[in-house]
């Protein structure tokens, strides 16, 4: 049943002249008939420009900036009516459940909660067309702000929009110094120099004002007035916790880097795509799947029975800023994939839920629309349309546009970027973009208003505060109170400023280590280690969090174990709403090497040598599950499945990425342990969990990769449609093999109750999994 929307713009009207900002003409500005997306055609001087990191924008391009933040506040205080207004394309995403464009839901489509497409081969297309759409509708806004300035001032306005595209956060590459989530996000006020004069206005990147919250369709969503990270209430007076981002940022960046990298060398479509694909050896993440962690933990898993933020959950995502700073940079990613891998583009996928206008069932390949987005007045663009994203809609991003582009160029940025000795940070190559013919950058392309010698020497009180405030709760990722910060300022400091604060201490912080004998084989490969997950994504009633452990967490609290120091990385599962198929399976992966090396360096591991590392994990490697800070016990998991592989690499040279020479599947590691692989996987090399691998084991002598065990079939791993047979894990413990405490929750998740009754994506008590199944 689609929900009946009374949206009125009355009563923004109020908070808009509190702003400051001067946008009446925004309410003639209704949208007649179909919208086509163009994206940046036809915007400014009609030339491809780049998209630039944001933080090299707020450092470095202050006229851009404060167009960017400018435009971003009036776009949002805009007249809702409109079909262009941030409100209806940020619900095109999901709630509140209408048509738009023109574009009708099909008729056995009804559990849908809006276009989007994801658990699908369509994912990174269908994303691409719809940050062409944003860019486009925000240009407009940016460029008619410029406009509005006088004097010299004025053309300098209109120059700046006339290059300018929408940026992008690199949230896996080292932050040049200071935060991954940076100040200018998570400040509730901030300072910009608009037409009027300098100003301090509510940051449109912090939170959005809703303006009707009952139309987000679900509990606690319909109560929270404004889109929430890391909410410390379910009412309606609910605040974010923006230190709480801080952390979690800083503590996942550099398993997210590992993650990324691994990600370059999956080589076929369909498994880059999306994470209901299945995995192979090559491919045990998807660019999809690592974009779920970032949803999950820009909105926070939730604690203590609160629900995670807006960015949390796939119905309410596109209401926050950030989902597209973070949408920006994964199609980042998927422009560089696509020159790593030029052979490899689009696949066929059967549809394992609905969206509003694809039916369950149904296949989708590179030829199929990618609806709502209309290309002209007969057709949808297709994937197979979008594959030339600078002819096609006329952006690039910086590596492209400082290089030649060739795939040699891409494969060296991705390896300075994201590899194992990574020497660039996130807006390092950004900075050397859109520069004028004189080769200068940054701040000689766009003169600041403020004193340049001010901002180079300084750092933001914002900053300050966040650092500070960050530091004295580096071990856990929630905290039960945050300081409103003083509004964030860019002619006060730049993002590359340093916050005089060392990352905190956690299983993630990025850790570069000196070439070491004991990492590498005798033949000079580096010995690898990754785990392999499987979990099904609908069936806890929402979004939850797997972590991964090498040592016992020193809390029972969940919220602690994101900067636990044994926590070697995450996978966030980003779920909610009516897609609540339960055969359908995520799949991810986690590396483990950079977390292993660390132990060696410790003195907790000899050497990263098999007939080290093996035994180690075997010992201590585990997995616990969390959903709103209740631990769920992993035997009451339908289908979990987590499987180790070990193997050795080619270190990174000039042109090539270090590449996995290897598979050994470690089934001793996990086969005694609740959830993991009893047999290997199906996709393993050689082998369908029949006792084969035709990897040759890591090079060193007396190798004790571990024996592939004969017996009941493996656990299958979802087929391409993403389905897989009921499978329940025995949970058996073997001897020796690390034991978790009990979980906080007693077993298994409530059934999923739908979006009619407008369900809450929590749930108080658990009921028995047969009970689960038979609701859905």
């Amino acid at each position: 049943m689609l929900l009946t929307t009374a949206i009125s713009s009355l009563a923004l009207i109020s908070s808009v002249a509190a702003h400051g900002l001067q946008h009446e003409h925004l309410h003639k500005r209704q949208q007649a008939g179909p919208v086509y997306i163009t994206g940046a055609k036809g915007f400014g001087d009609n030339q491809v420009h780049t998209r630039l990191e944001v933080s090299d924008l707020a450092a470095n391009r202050p006229d851009q900036w404060t167009l960017f933040v400018g435009a971003m506040r009036r776009w949002m205080d805009g007249n809702t009516a409109n079909s262009t207004s941030y409100y209806q394309v940020a619900g095109v995403h999901g709630v509140p459940r209408t048509s738009w464009n023109g574009v009708e839901q099909c008729s056995s489509c009804g559990d849908a909660d809006g276009y989007c497409c994801h658990d699908s081969v369509l994912f990174p297309a269908w994303h691409r067309a719809y940050m062409a759409l944003y860019e486009q509708e925000f240009l407009k806004i940016a460029c008619e702000l410029a406009g509005e300035y006088t004097g010299t001032k004025r053309q300098t306005m209109v120059d700046a929009c006339s290059t300018m595209r929408f940026p992008y956060w690199d949230w896996a590459a080292k932050a040049e110094s200071g935060d991954v989530f940076p100040a200018f996000l998570s400040s509730p006020q901030i300072v910009v120099d608009l037409p009027a004069g300098q100003q301090t206005i509510d940051n449109p990147l912090y939170t959005y004002k809703l303006p009707d919250p009952s139309a987000m369709y679900y509990s606690p969503f319909t109560t929270w007035p404004e889109t929430l990270r890391y909410p410390n209430s379910n009412n309606a007076d609910g605040t974010s916790q923006e230190t709480s981002a801080v952390n979690a940022f800083n503590n996942i960046q550099g398993s997210m880097q590992d993650q990324v990298y691994n990600l370059m060398g999956c080589d076929d479509y369909l498994h880059f795509s999306n994470d209901a694909s299945g995995s192979t050896e090559k491919c045990g993440n998807s660019l999809e799947g690592i974009h779920n962690t970032i949803h999950t933990t820009s909105g926070g898993p939730g604690s203590n029975g609160v629900s995670g933020g807006h960015m949390t959950y796939l119905p309410l995502a596109a209401f926050d800023a950030i989902f597209w700073l973070h949408h920006c940079n994964v199609d980042r990613l998927f422009a560089l994939w696509q020159t790593i891998n030029p052979d490899s583009y689009g696949a066929s996928q059967v549809a394992p839920h609905n969206t509003w206008t694809i039916q369950s069932g149904s296949t989708q390949n590179a030829g199929s629309p990618l609806t709502p987005f209309r290309k002209d007045s007969s057709s949808f663009w297709t994937t197979d349309e979008v594959r030339d994203w600078k002819t096609t809609f006329s952006y690039t991003y910086p590596e492209f546009s400082t290089s030649d582009g060739t795939k040699a160029s891409i494969v060296n940025f991705v390896n300075s970027l994201y590899g194992p000795n990574a020497n660039l940070t996130a807006a390092s190559i950004s900075k050397n973009a859109e520069t004028d013919s004189a080769g200068n950058s940054g701040r000689a392309l766009e003169p600041s208003t403020g004193s340049s010698s001010s901002s180079a020497s300084s750092t933001s009180a914002a900053s300050s505060t966040s650092s500070s405030a960050s530091a004295s709760s580096s071990s856990s990722a929630v905290s039960s109170s945050v300081s409103s910060p003083p509004p964030f300022n860019a002619n006060n400091a730049t993002a590359t400023a340093t916050s005089g604060r060392a990352f905190p201490t956690g299983g993630f912080q990025n850790f570069t280590v000196p070439n070491n004998s004991s990492f590498n084989a005798p033949n000079g490969s580096t010995y690898q280690y990754t785990c392999h997950v499987q979990t099904p994504r609908y069936t806890l009633n929402g979004s939850y969090i797997v972590y991964v452990f090498d040592s016992p967490a020193k809390s029972n609290d969940s919220s602690t174990w994101l900067g636990d120091e044994g926590c070697a990385g995450i996978i966030g599962v980003l779920a909610g709403g009516e897609m609540a198929n339960p055969d359908v399976h995520l799949s991810g992966a986690i590396p483990l090497t950079t977390h292993l090396q660390k132990r060696v360096e410790q003195g907790k591991l000899p050497s990263m040598a098999e007939k080290n590392a093996v035994p180690y994990l075997t010992k201590n490697l585990h997995w616990r599950i969390a959903r709103e800070g209740k631990e769920i016990n992993i035997q009451n998991v339908p289908t979990f499945n987590a499987a180790v592989f070990s193997g050795t690499s080619n270190k990174p040279s000039e042109g090539s990425l270090g590449t996995w020479n290897s598979y050994v599947p470690q089934v001793e590691v996990t086969k005694g342990k609740a959830g993991g692989a009893k047999v290997a996987p199906s996709y393993a090399s050689g082998g369908s969990g029949s006792g084969s691998s035709s990897s040759a084991p890591c090079p060193e002598e007396s190798s004790p990769a571990s024996p592939v065990e004969s017996g009941p079939a493996a656990p299958p791993y979802p087929a391409a449609n993403g389905t897989v047979p009921a499978y329940q894990p025995t949970g058996a413990t073997g001897t020796g093999a690390y034991s978790p405490p009990a979980a906080t929750s007693p077993g298994s998740p409530a059934p999923y109750t739908g979006a009619a009754s407008k369900a809450s994506f929590g749930f108080a008590g658990l009921a028995v999994v047969a009970g689960l199944v038979a609701a859905l």
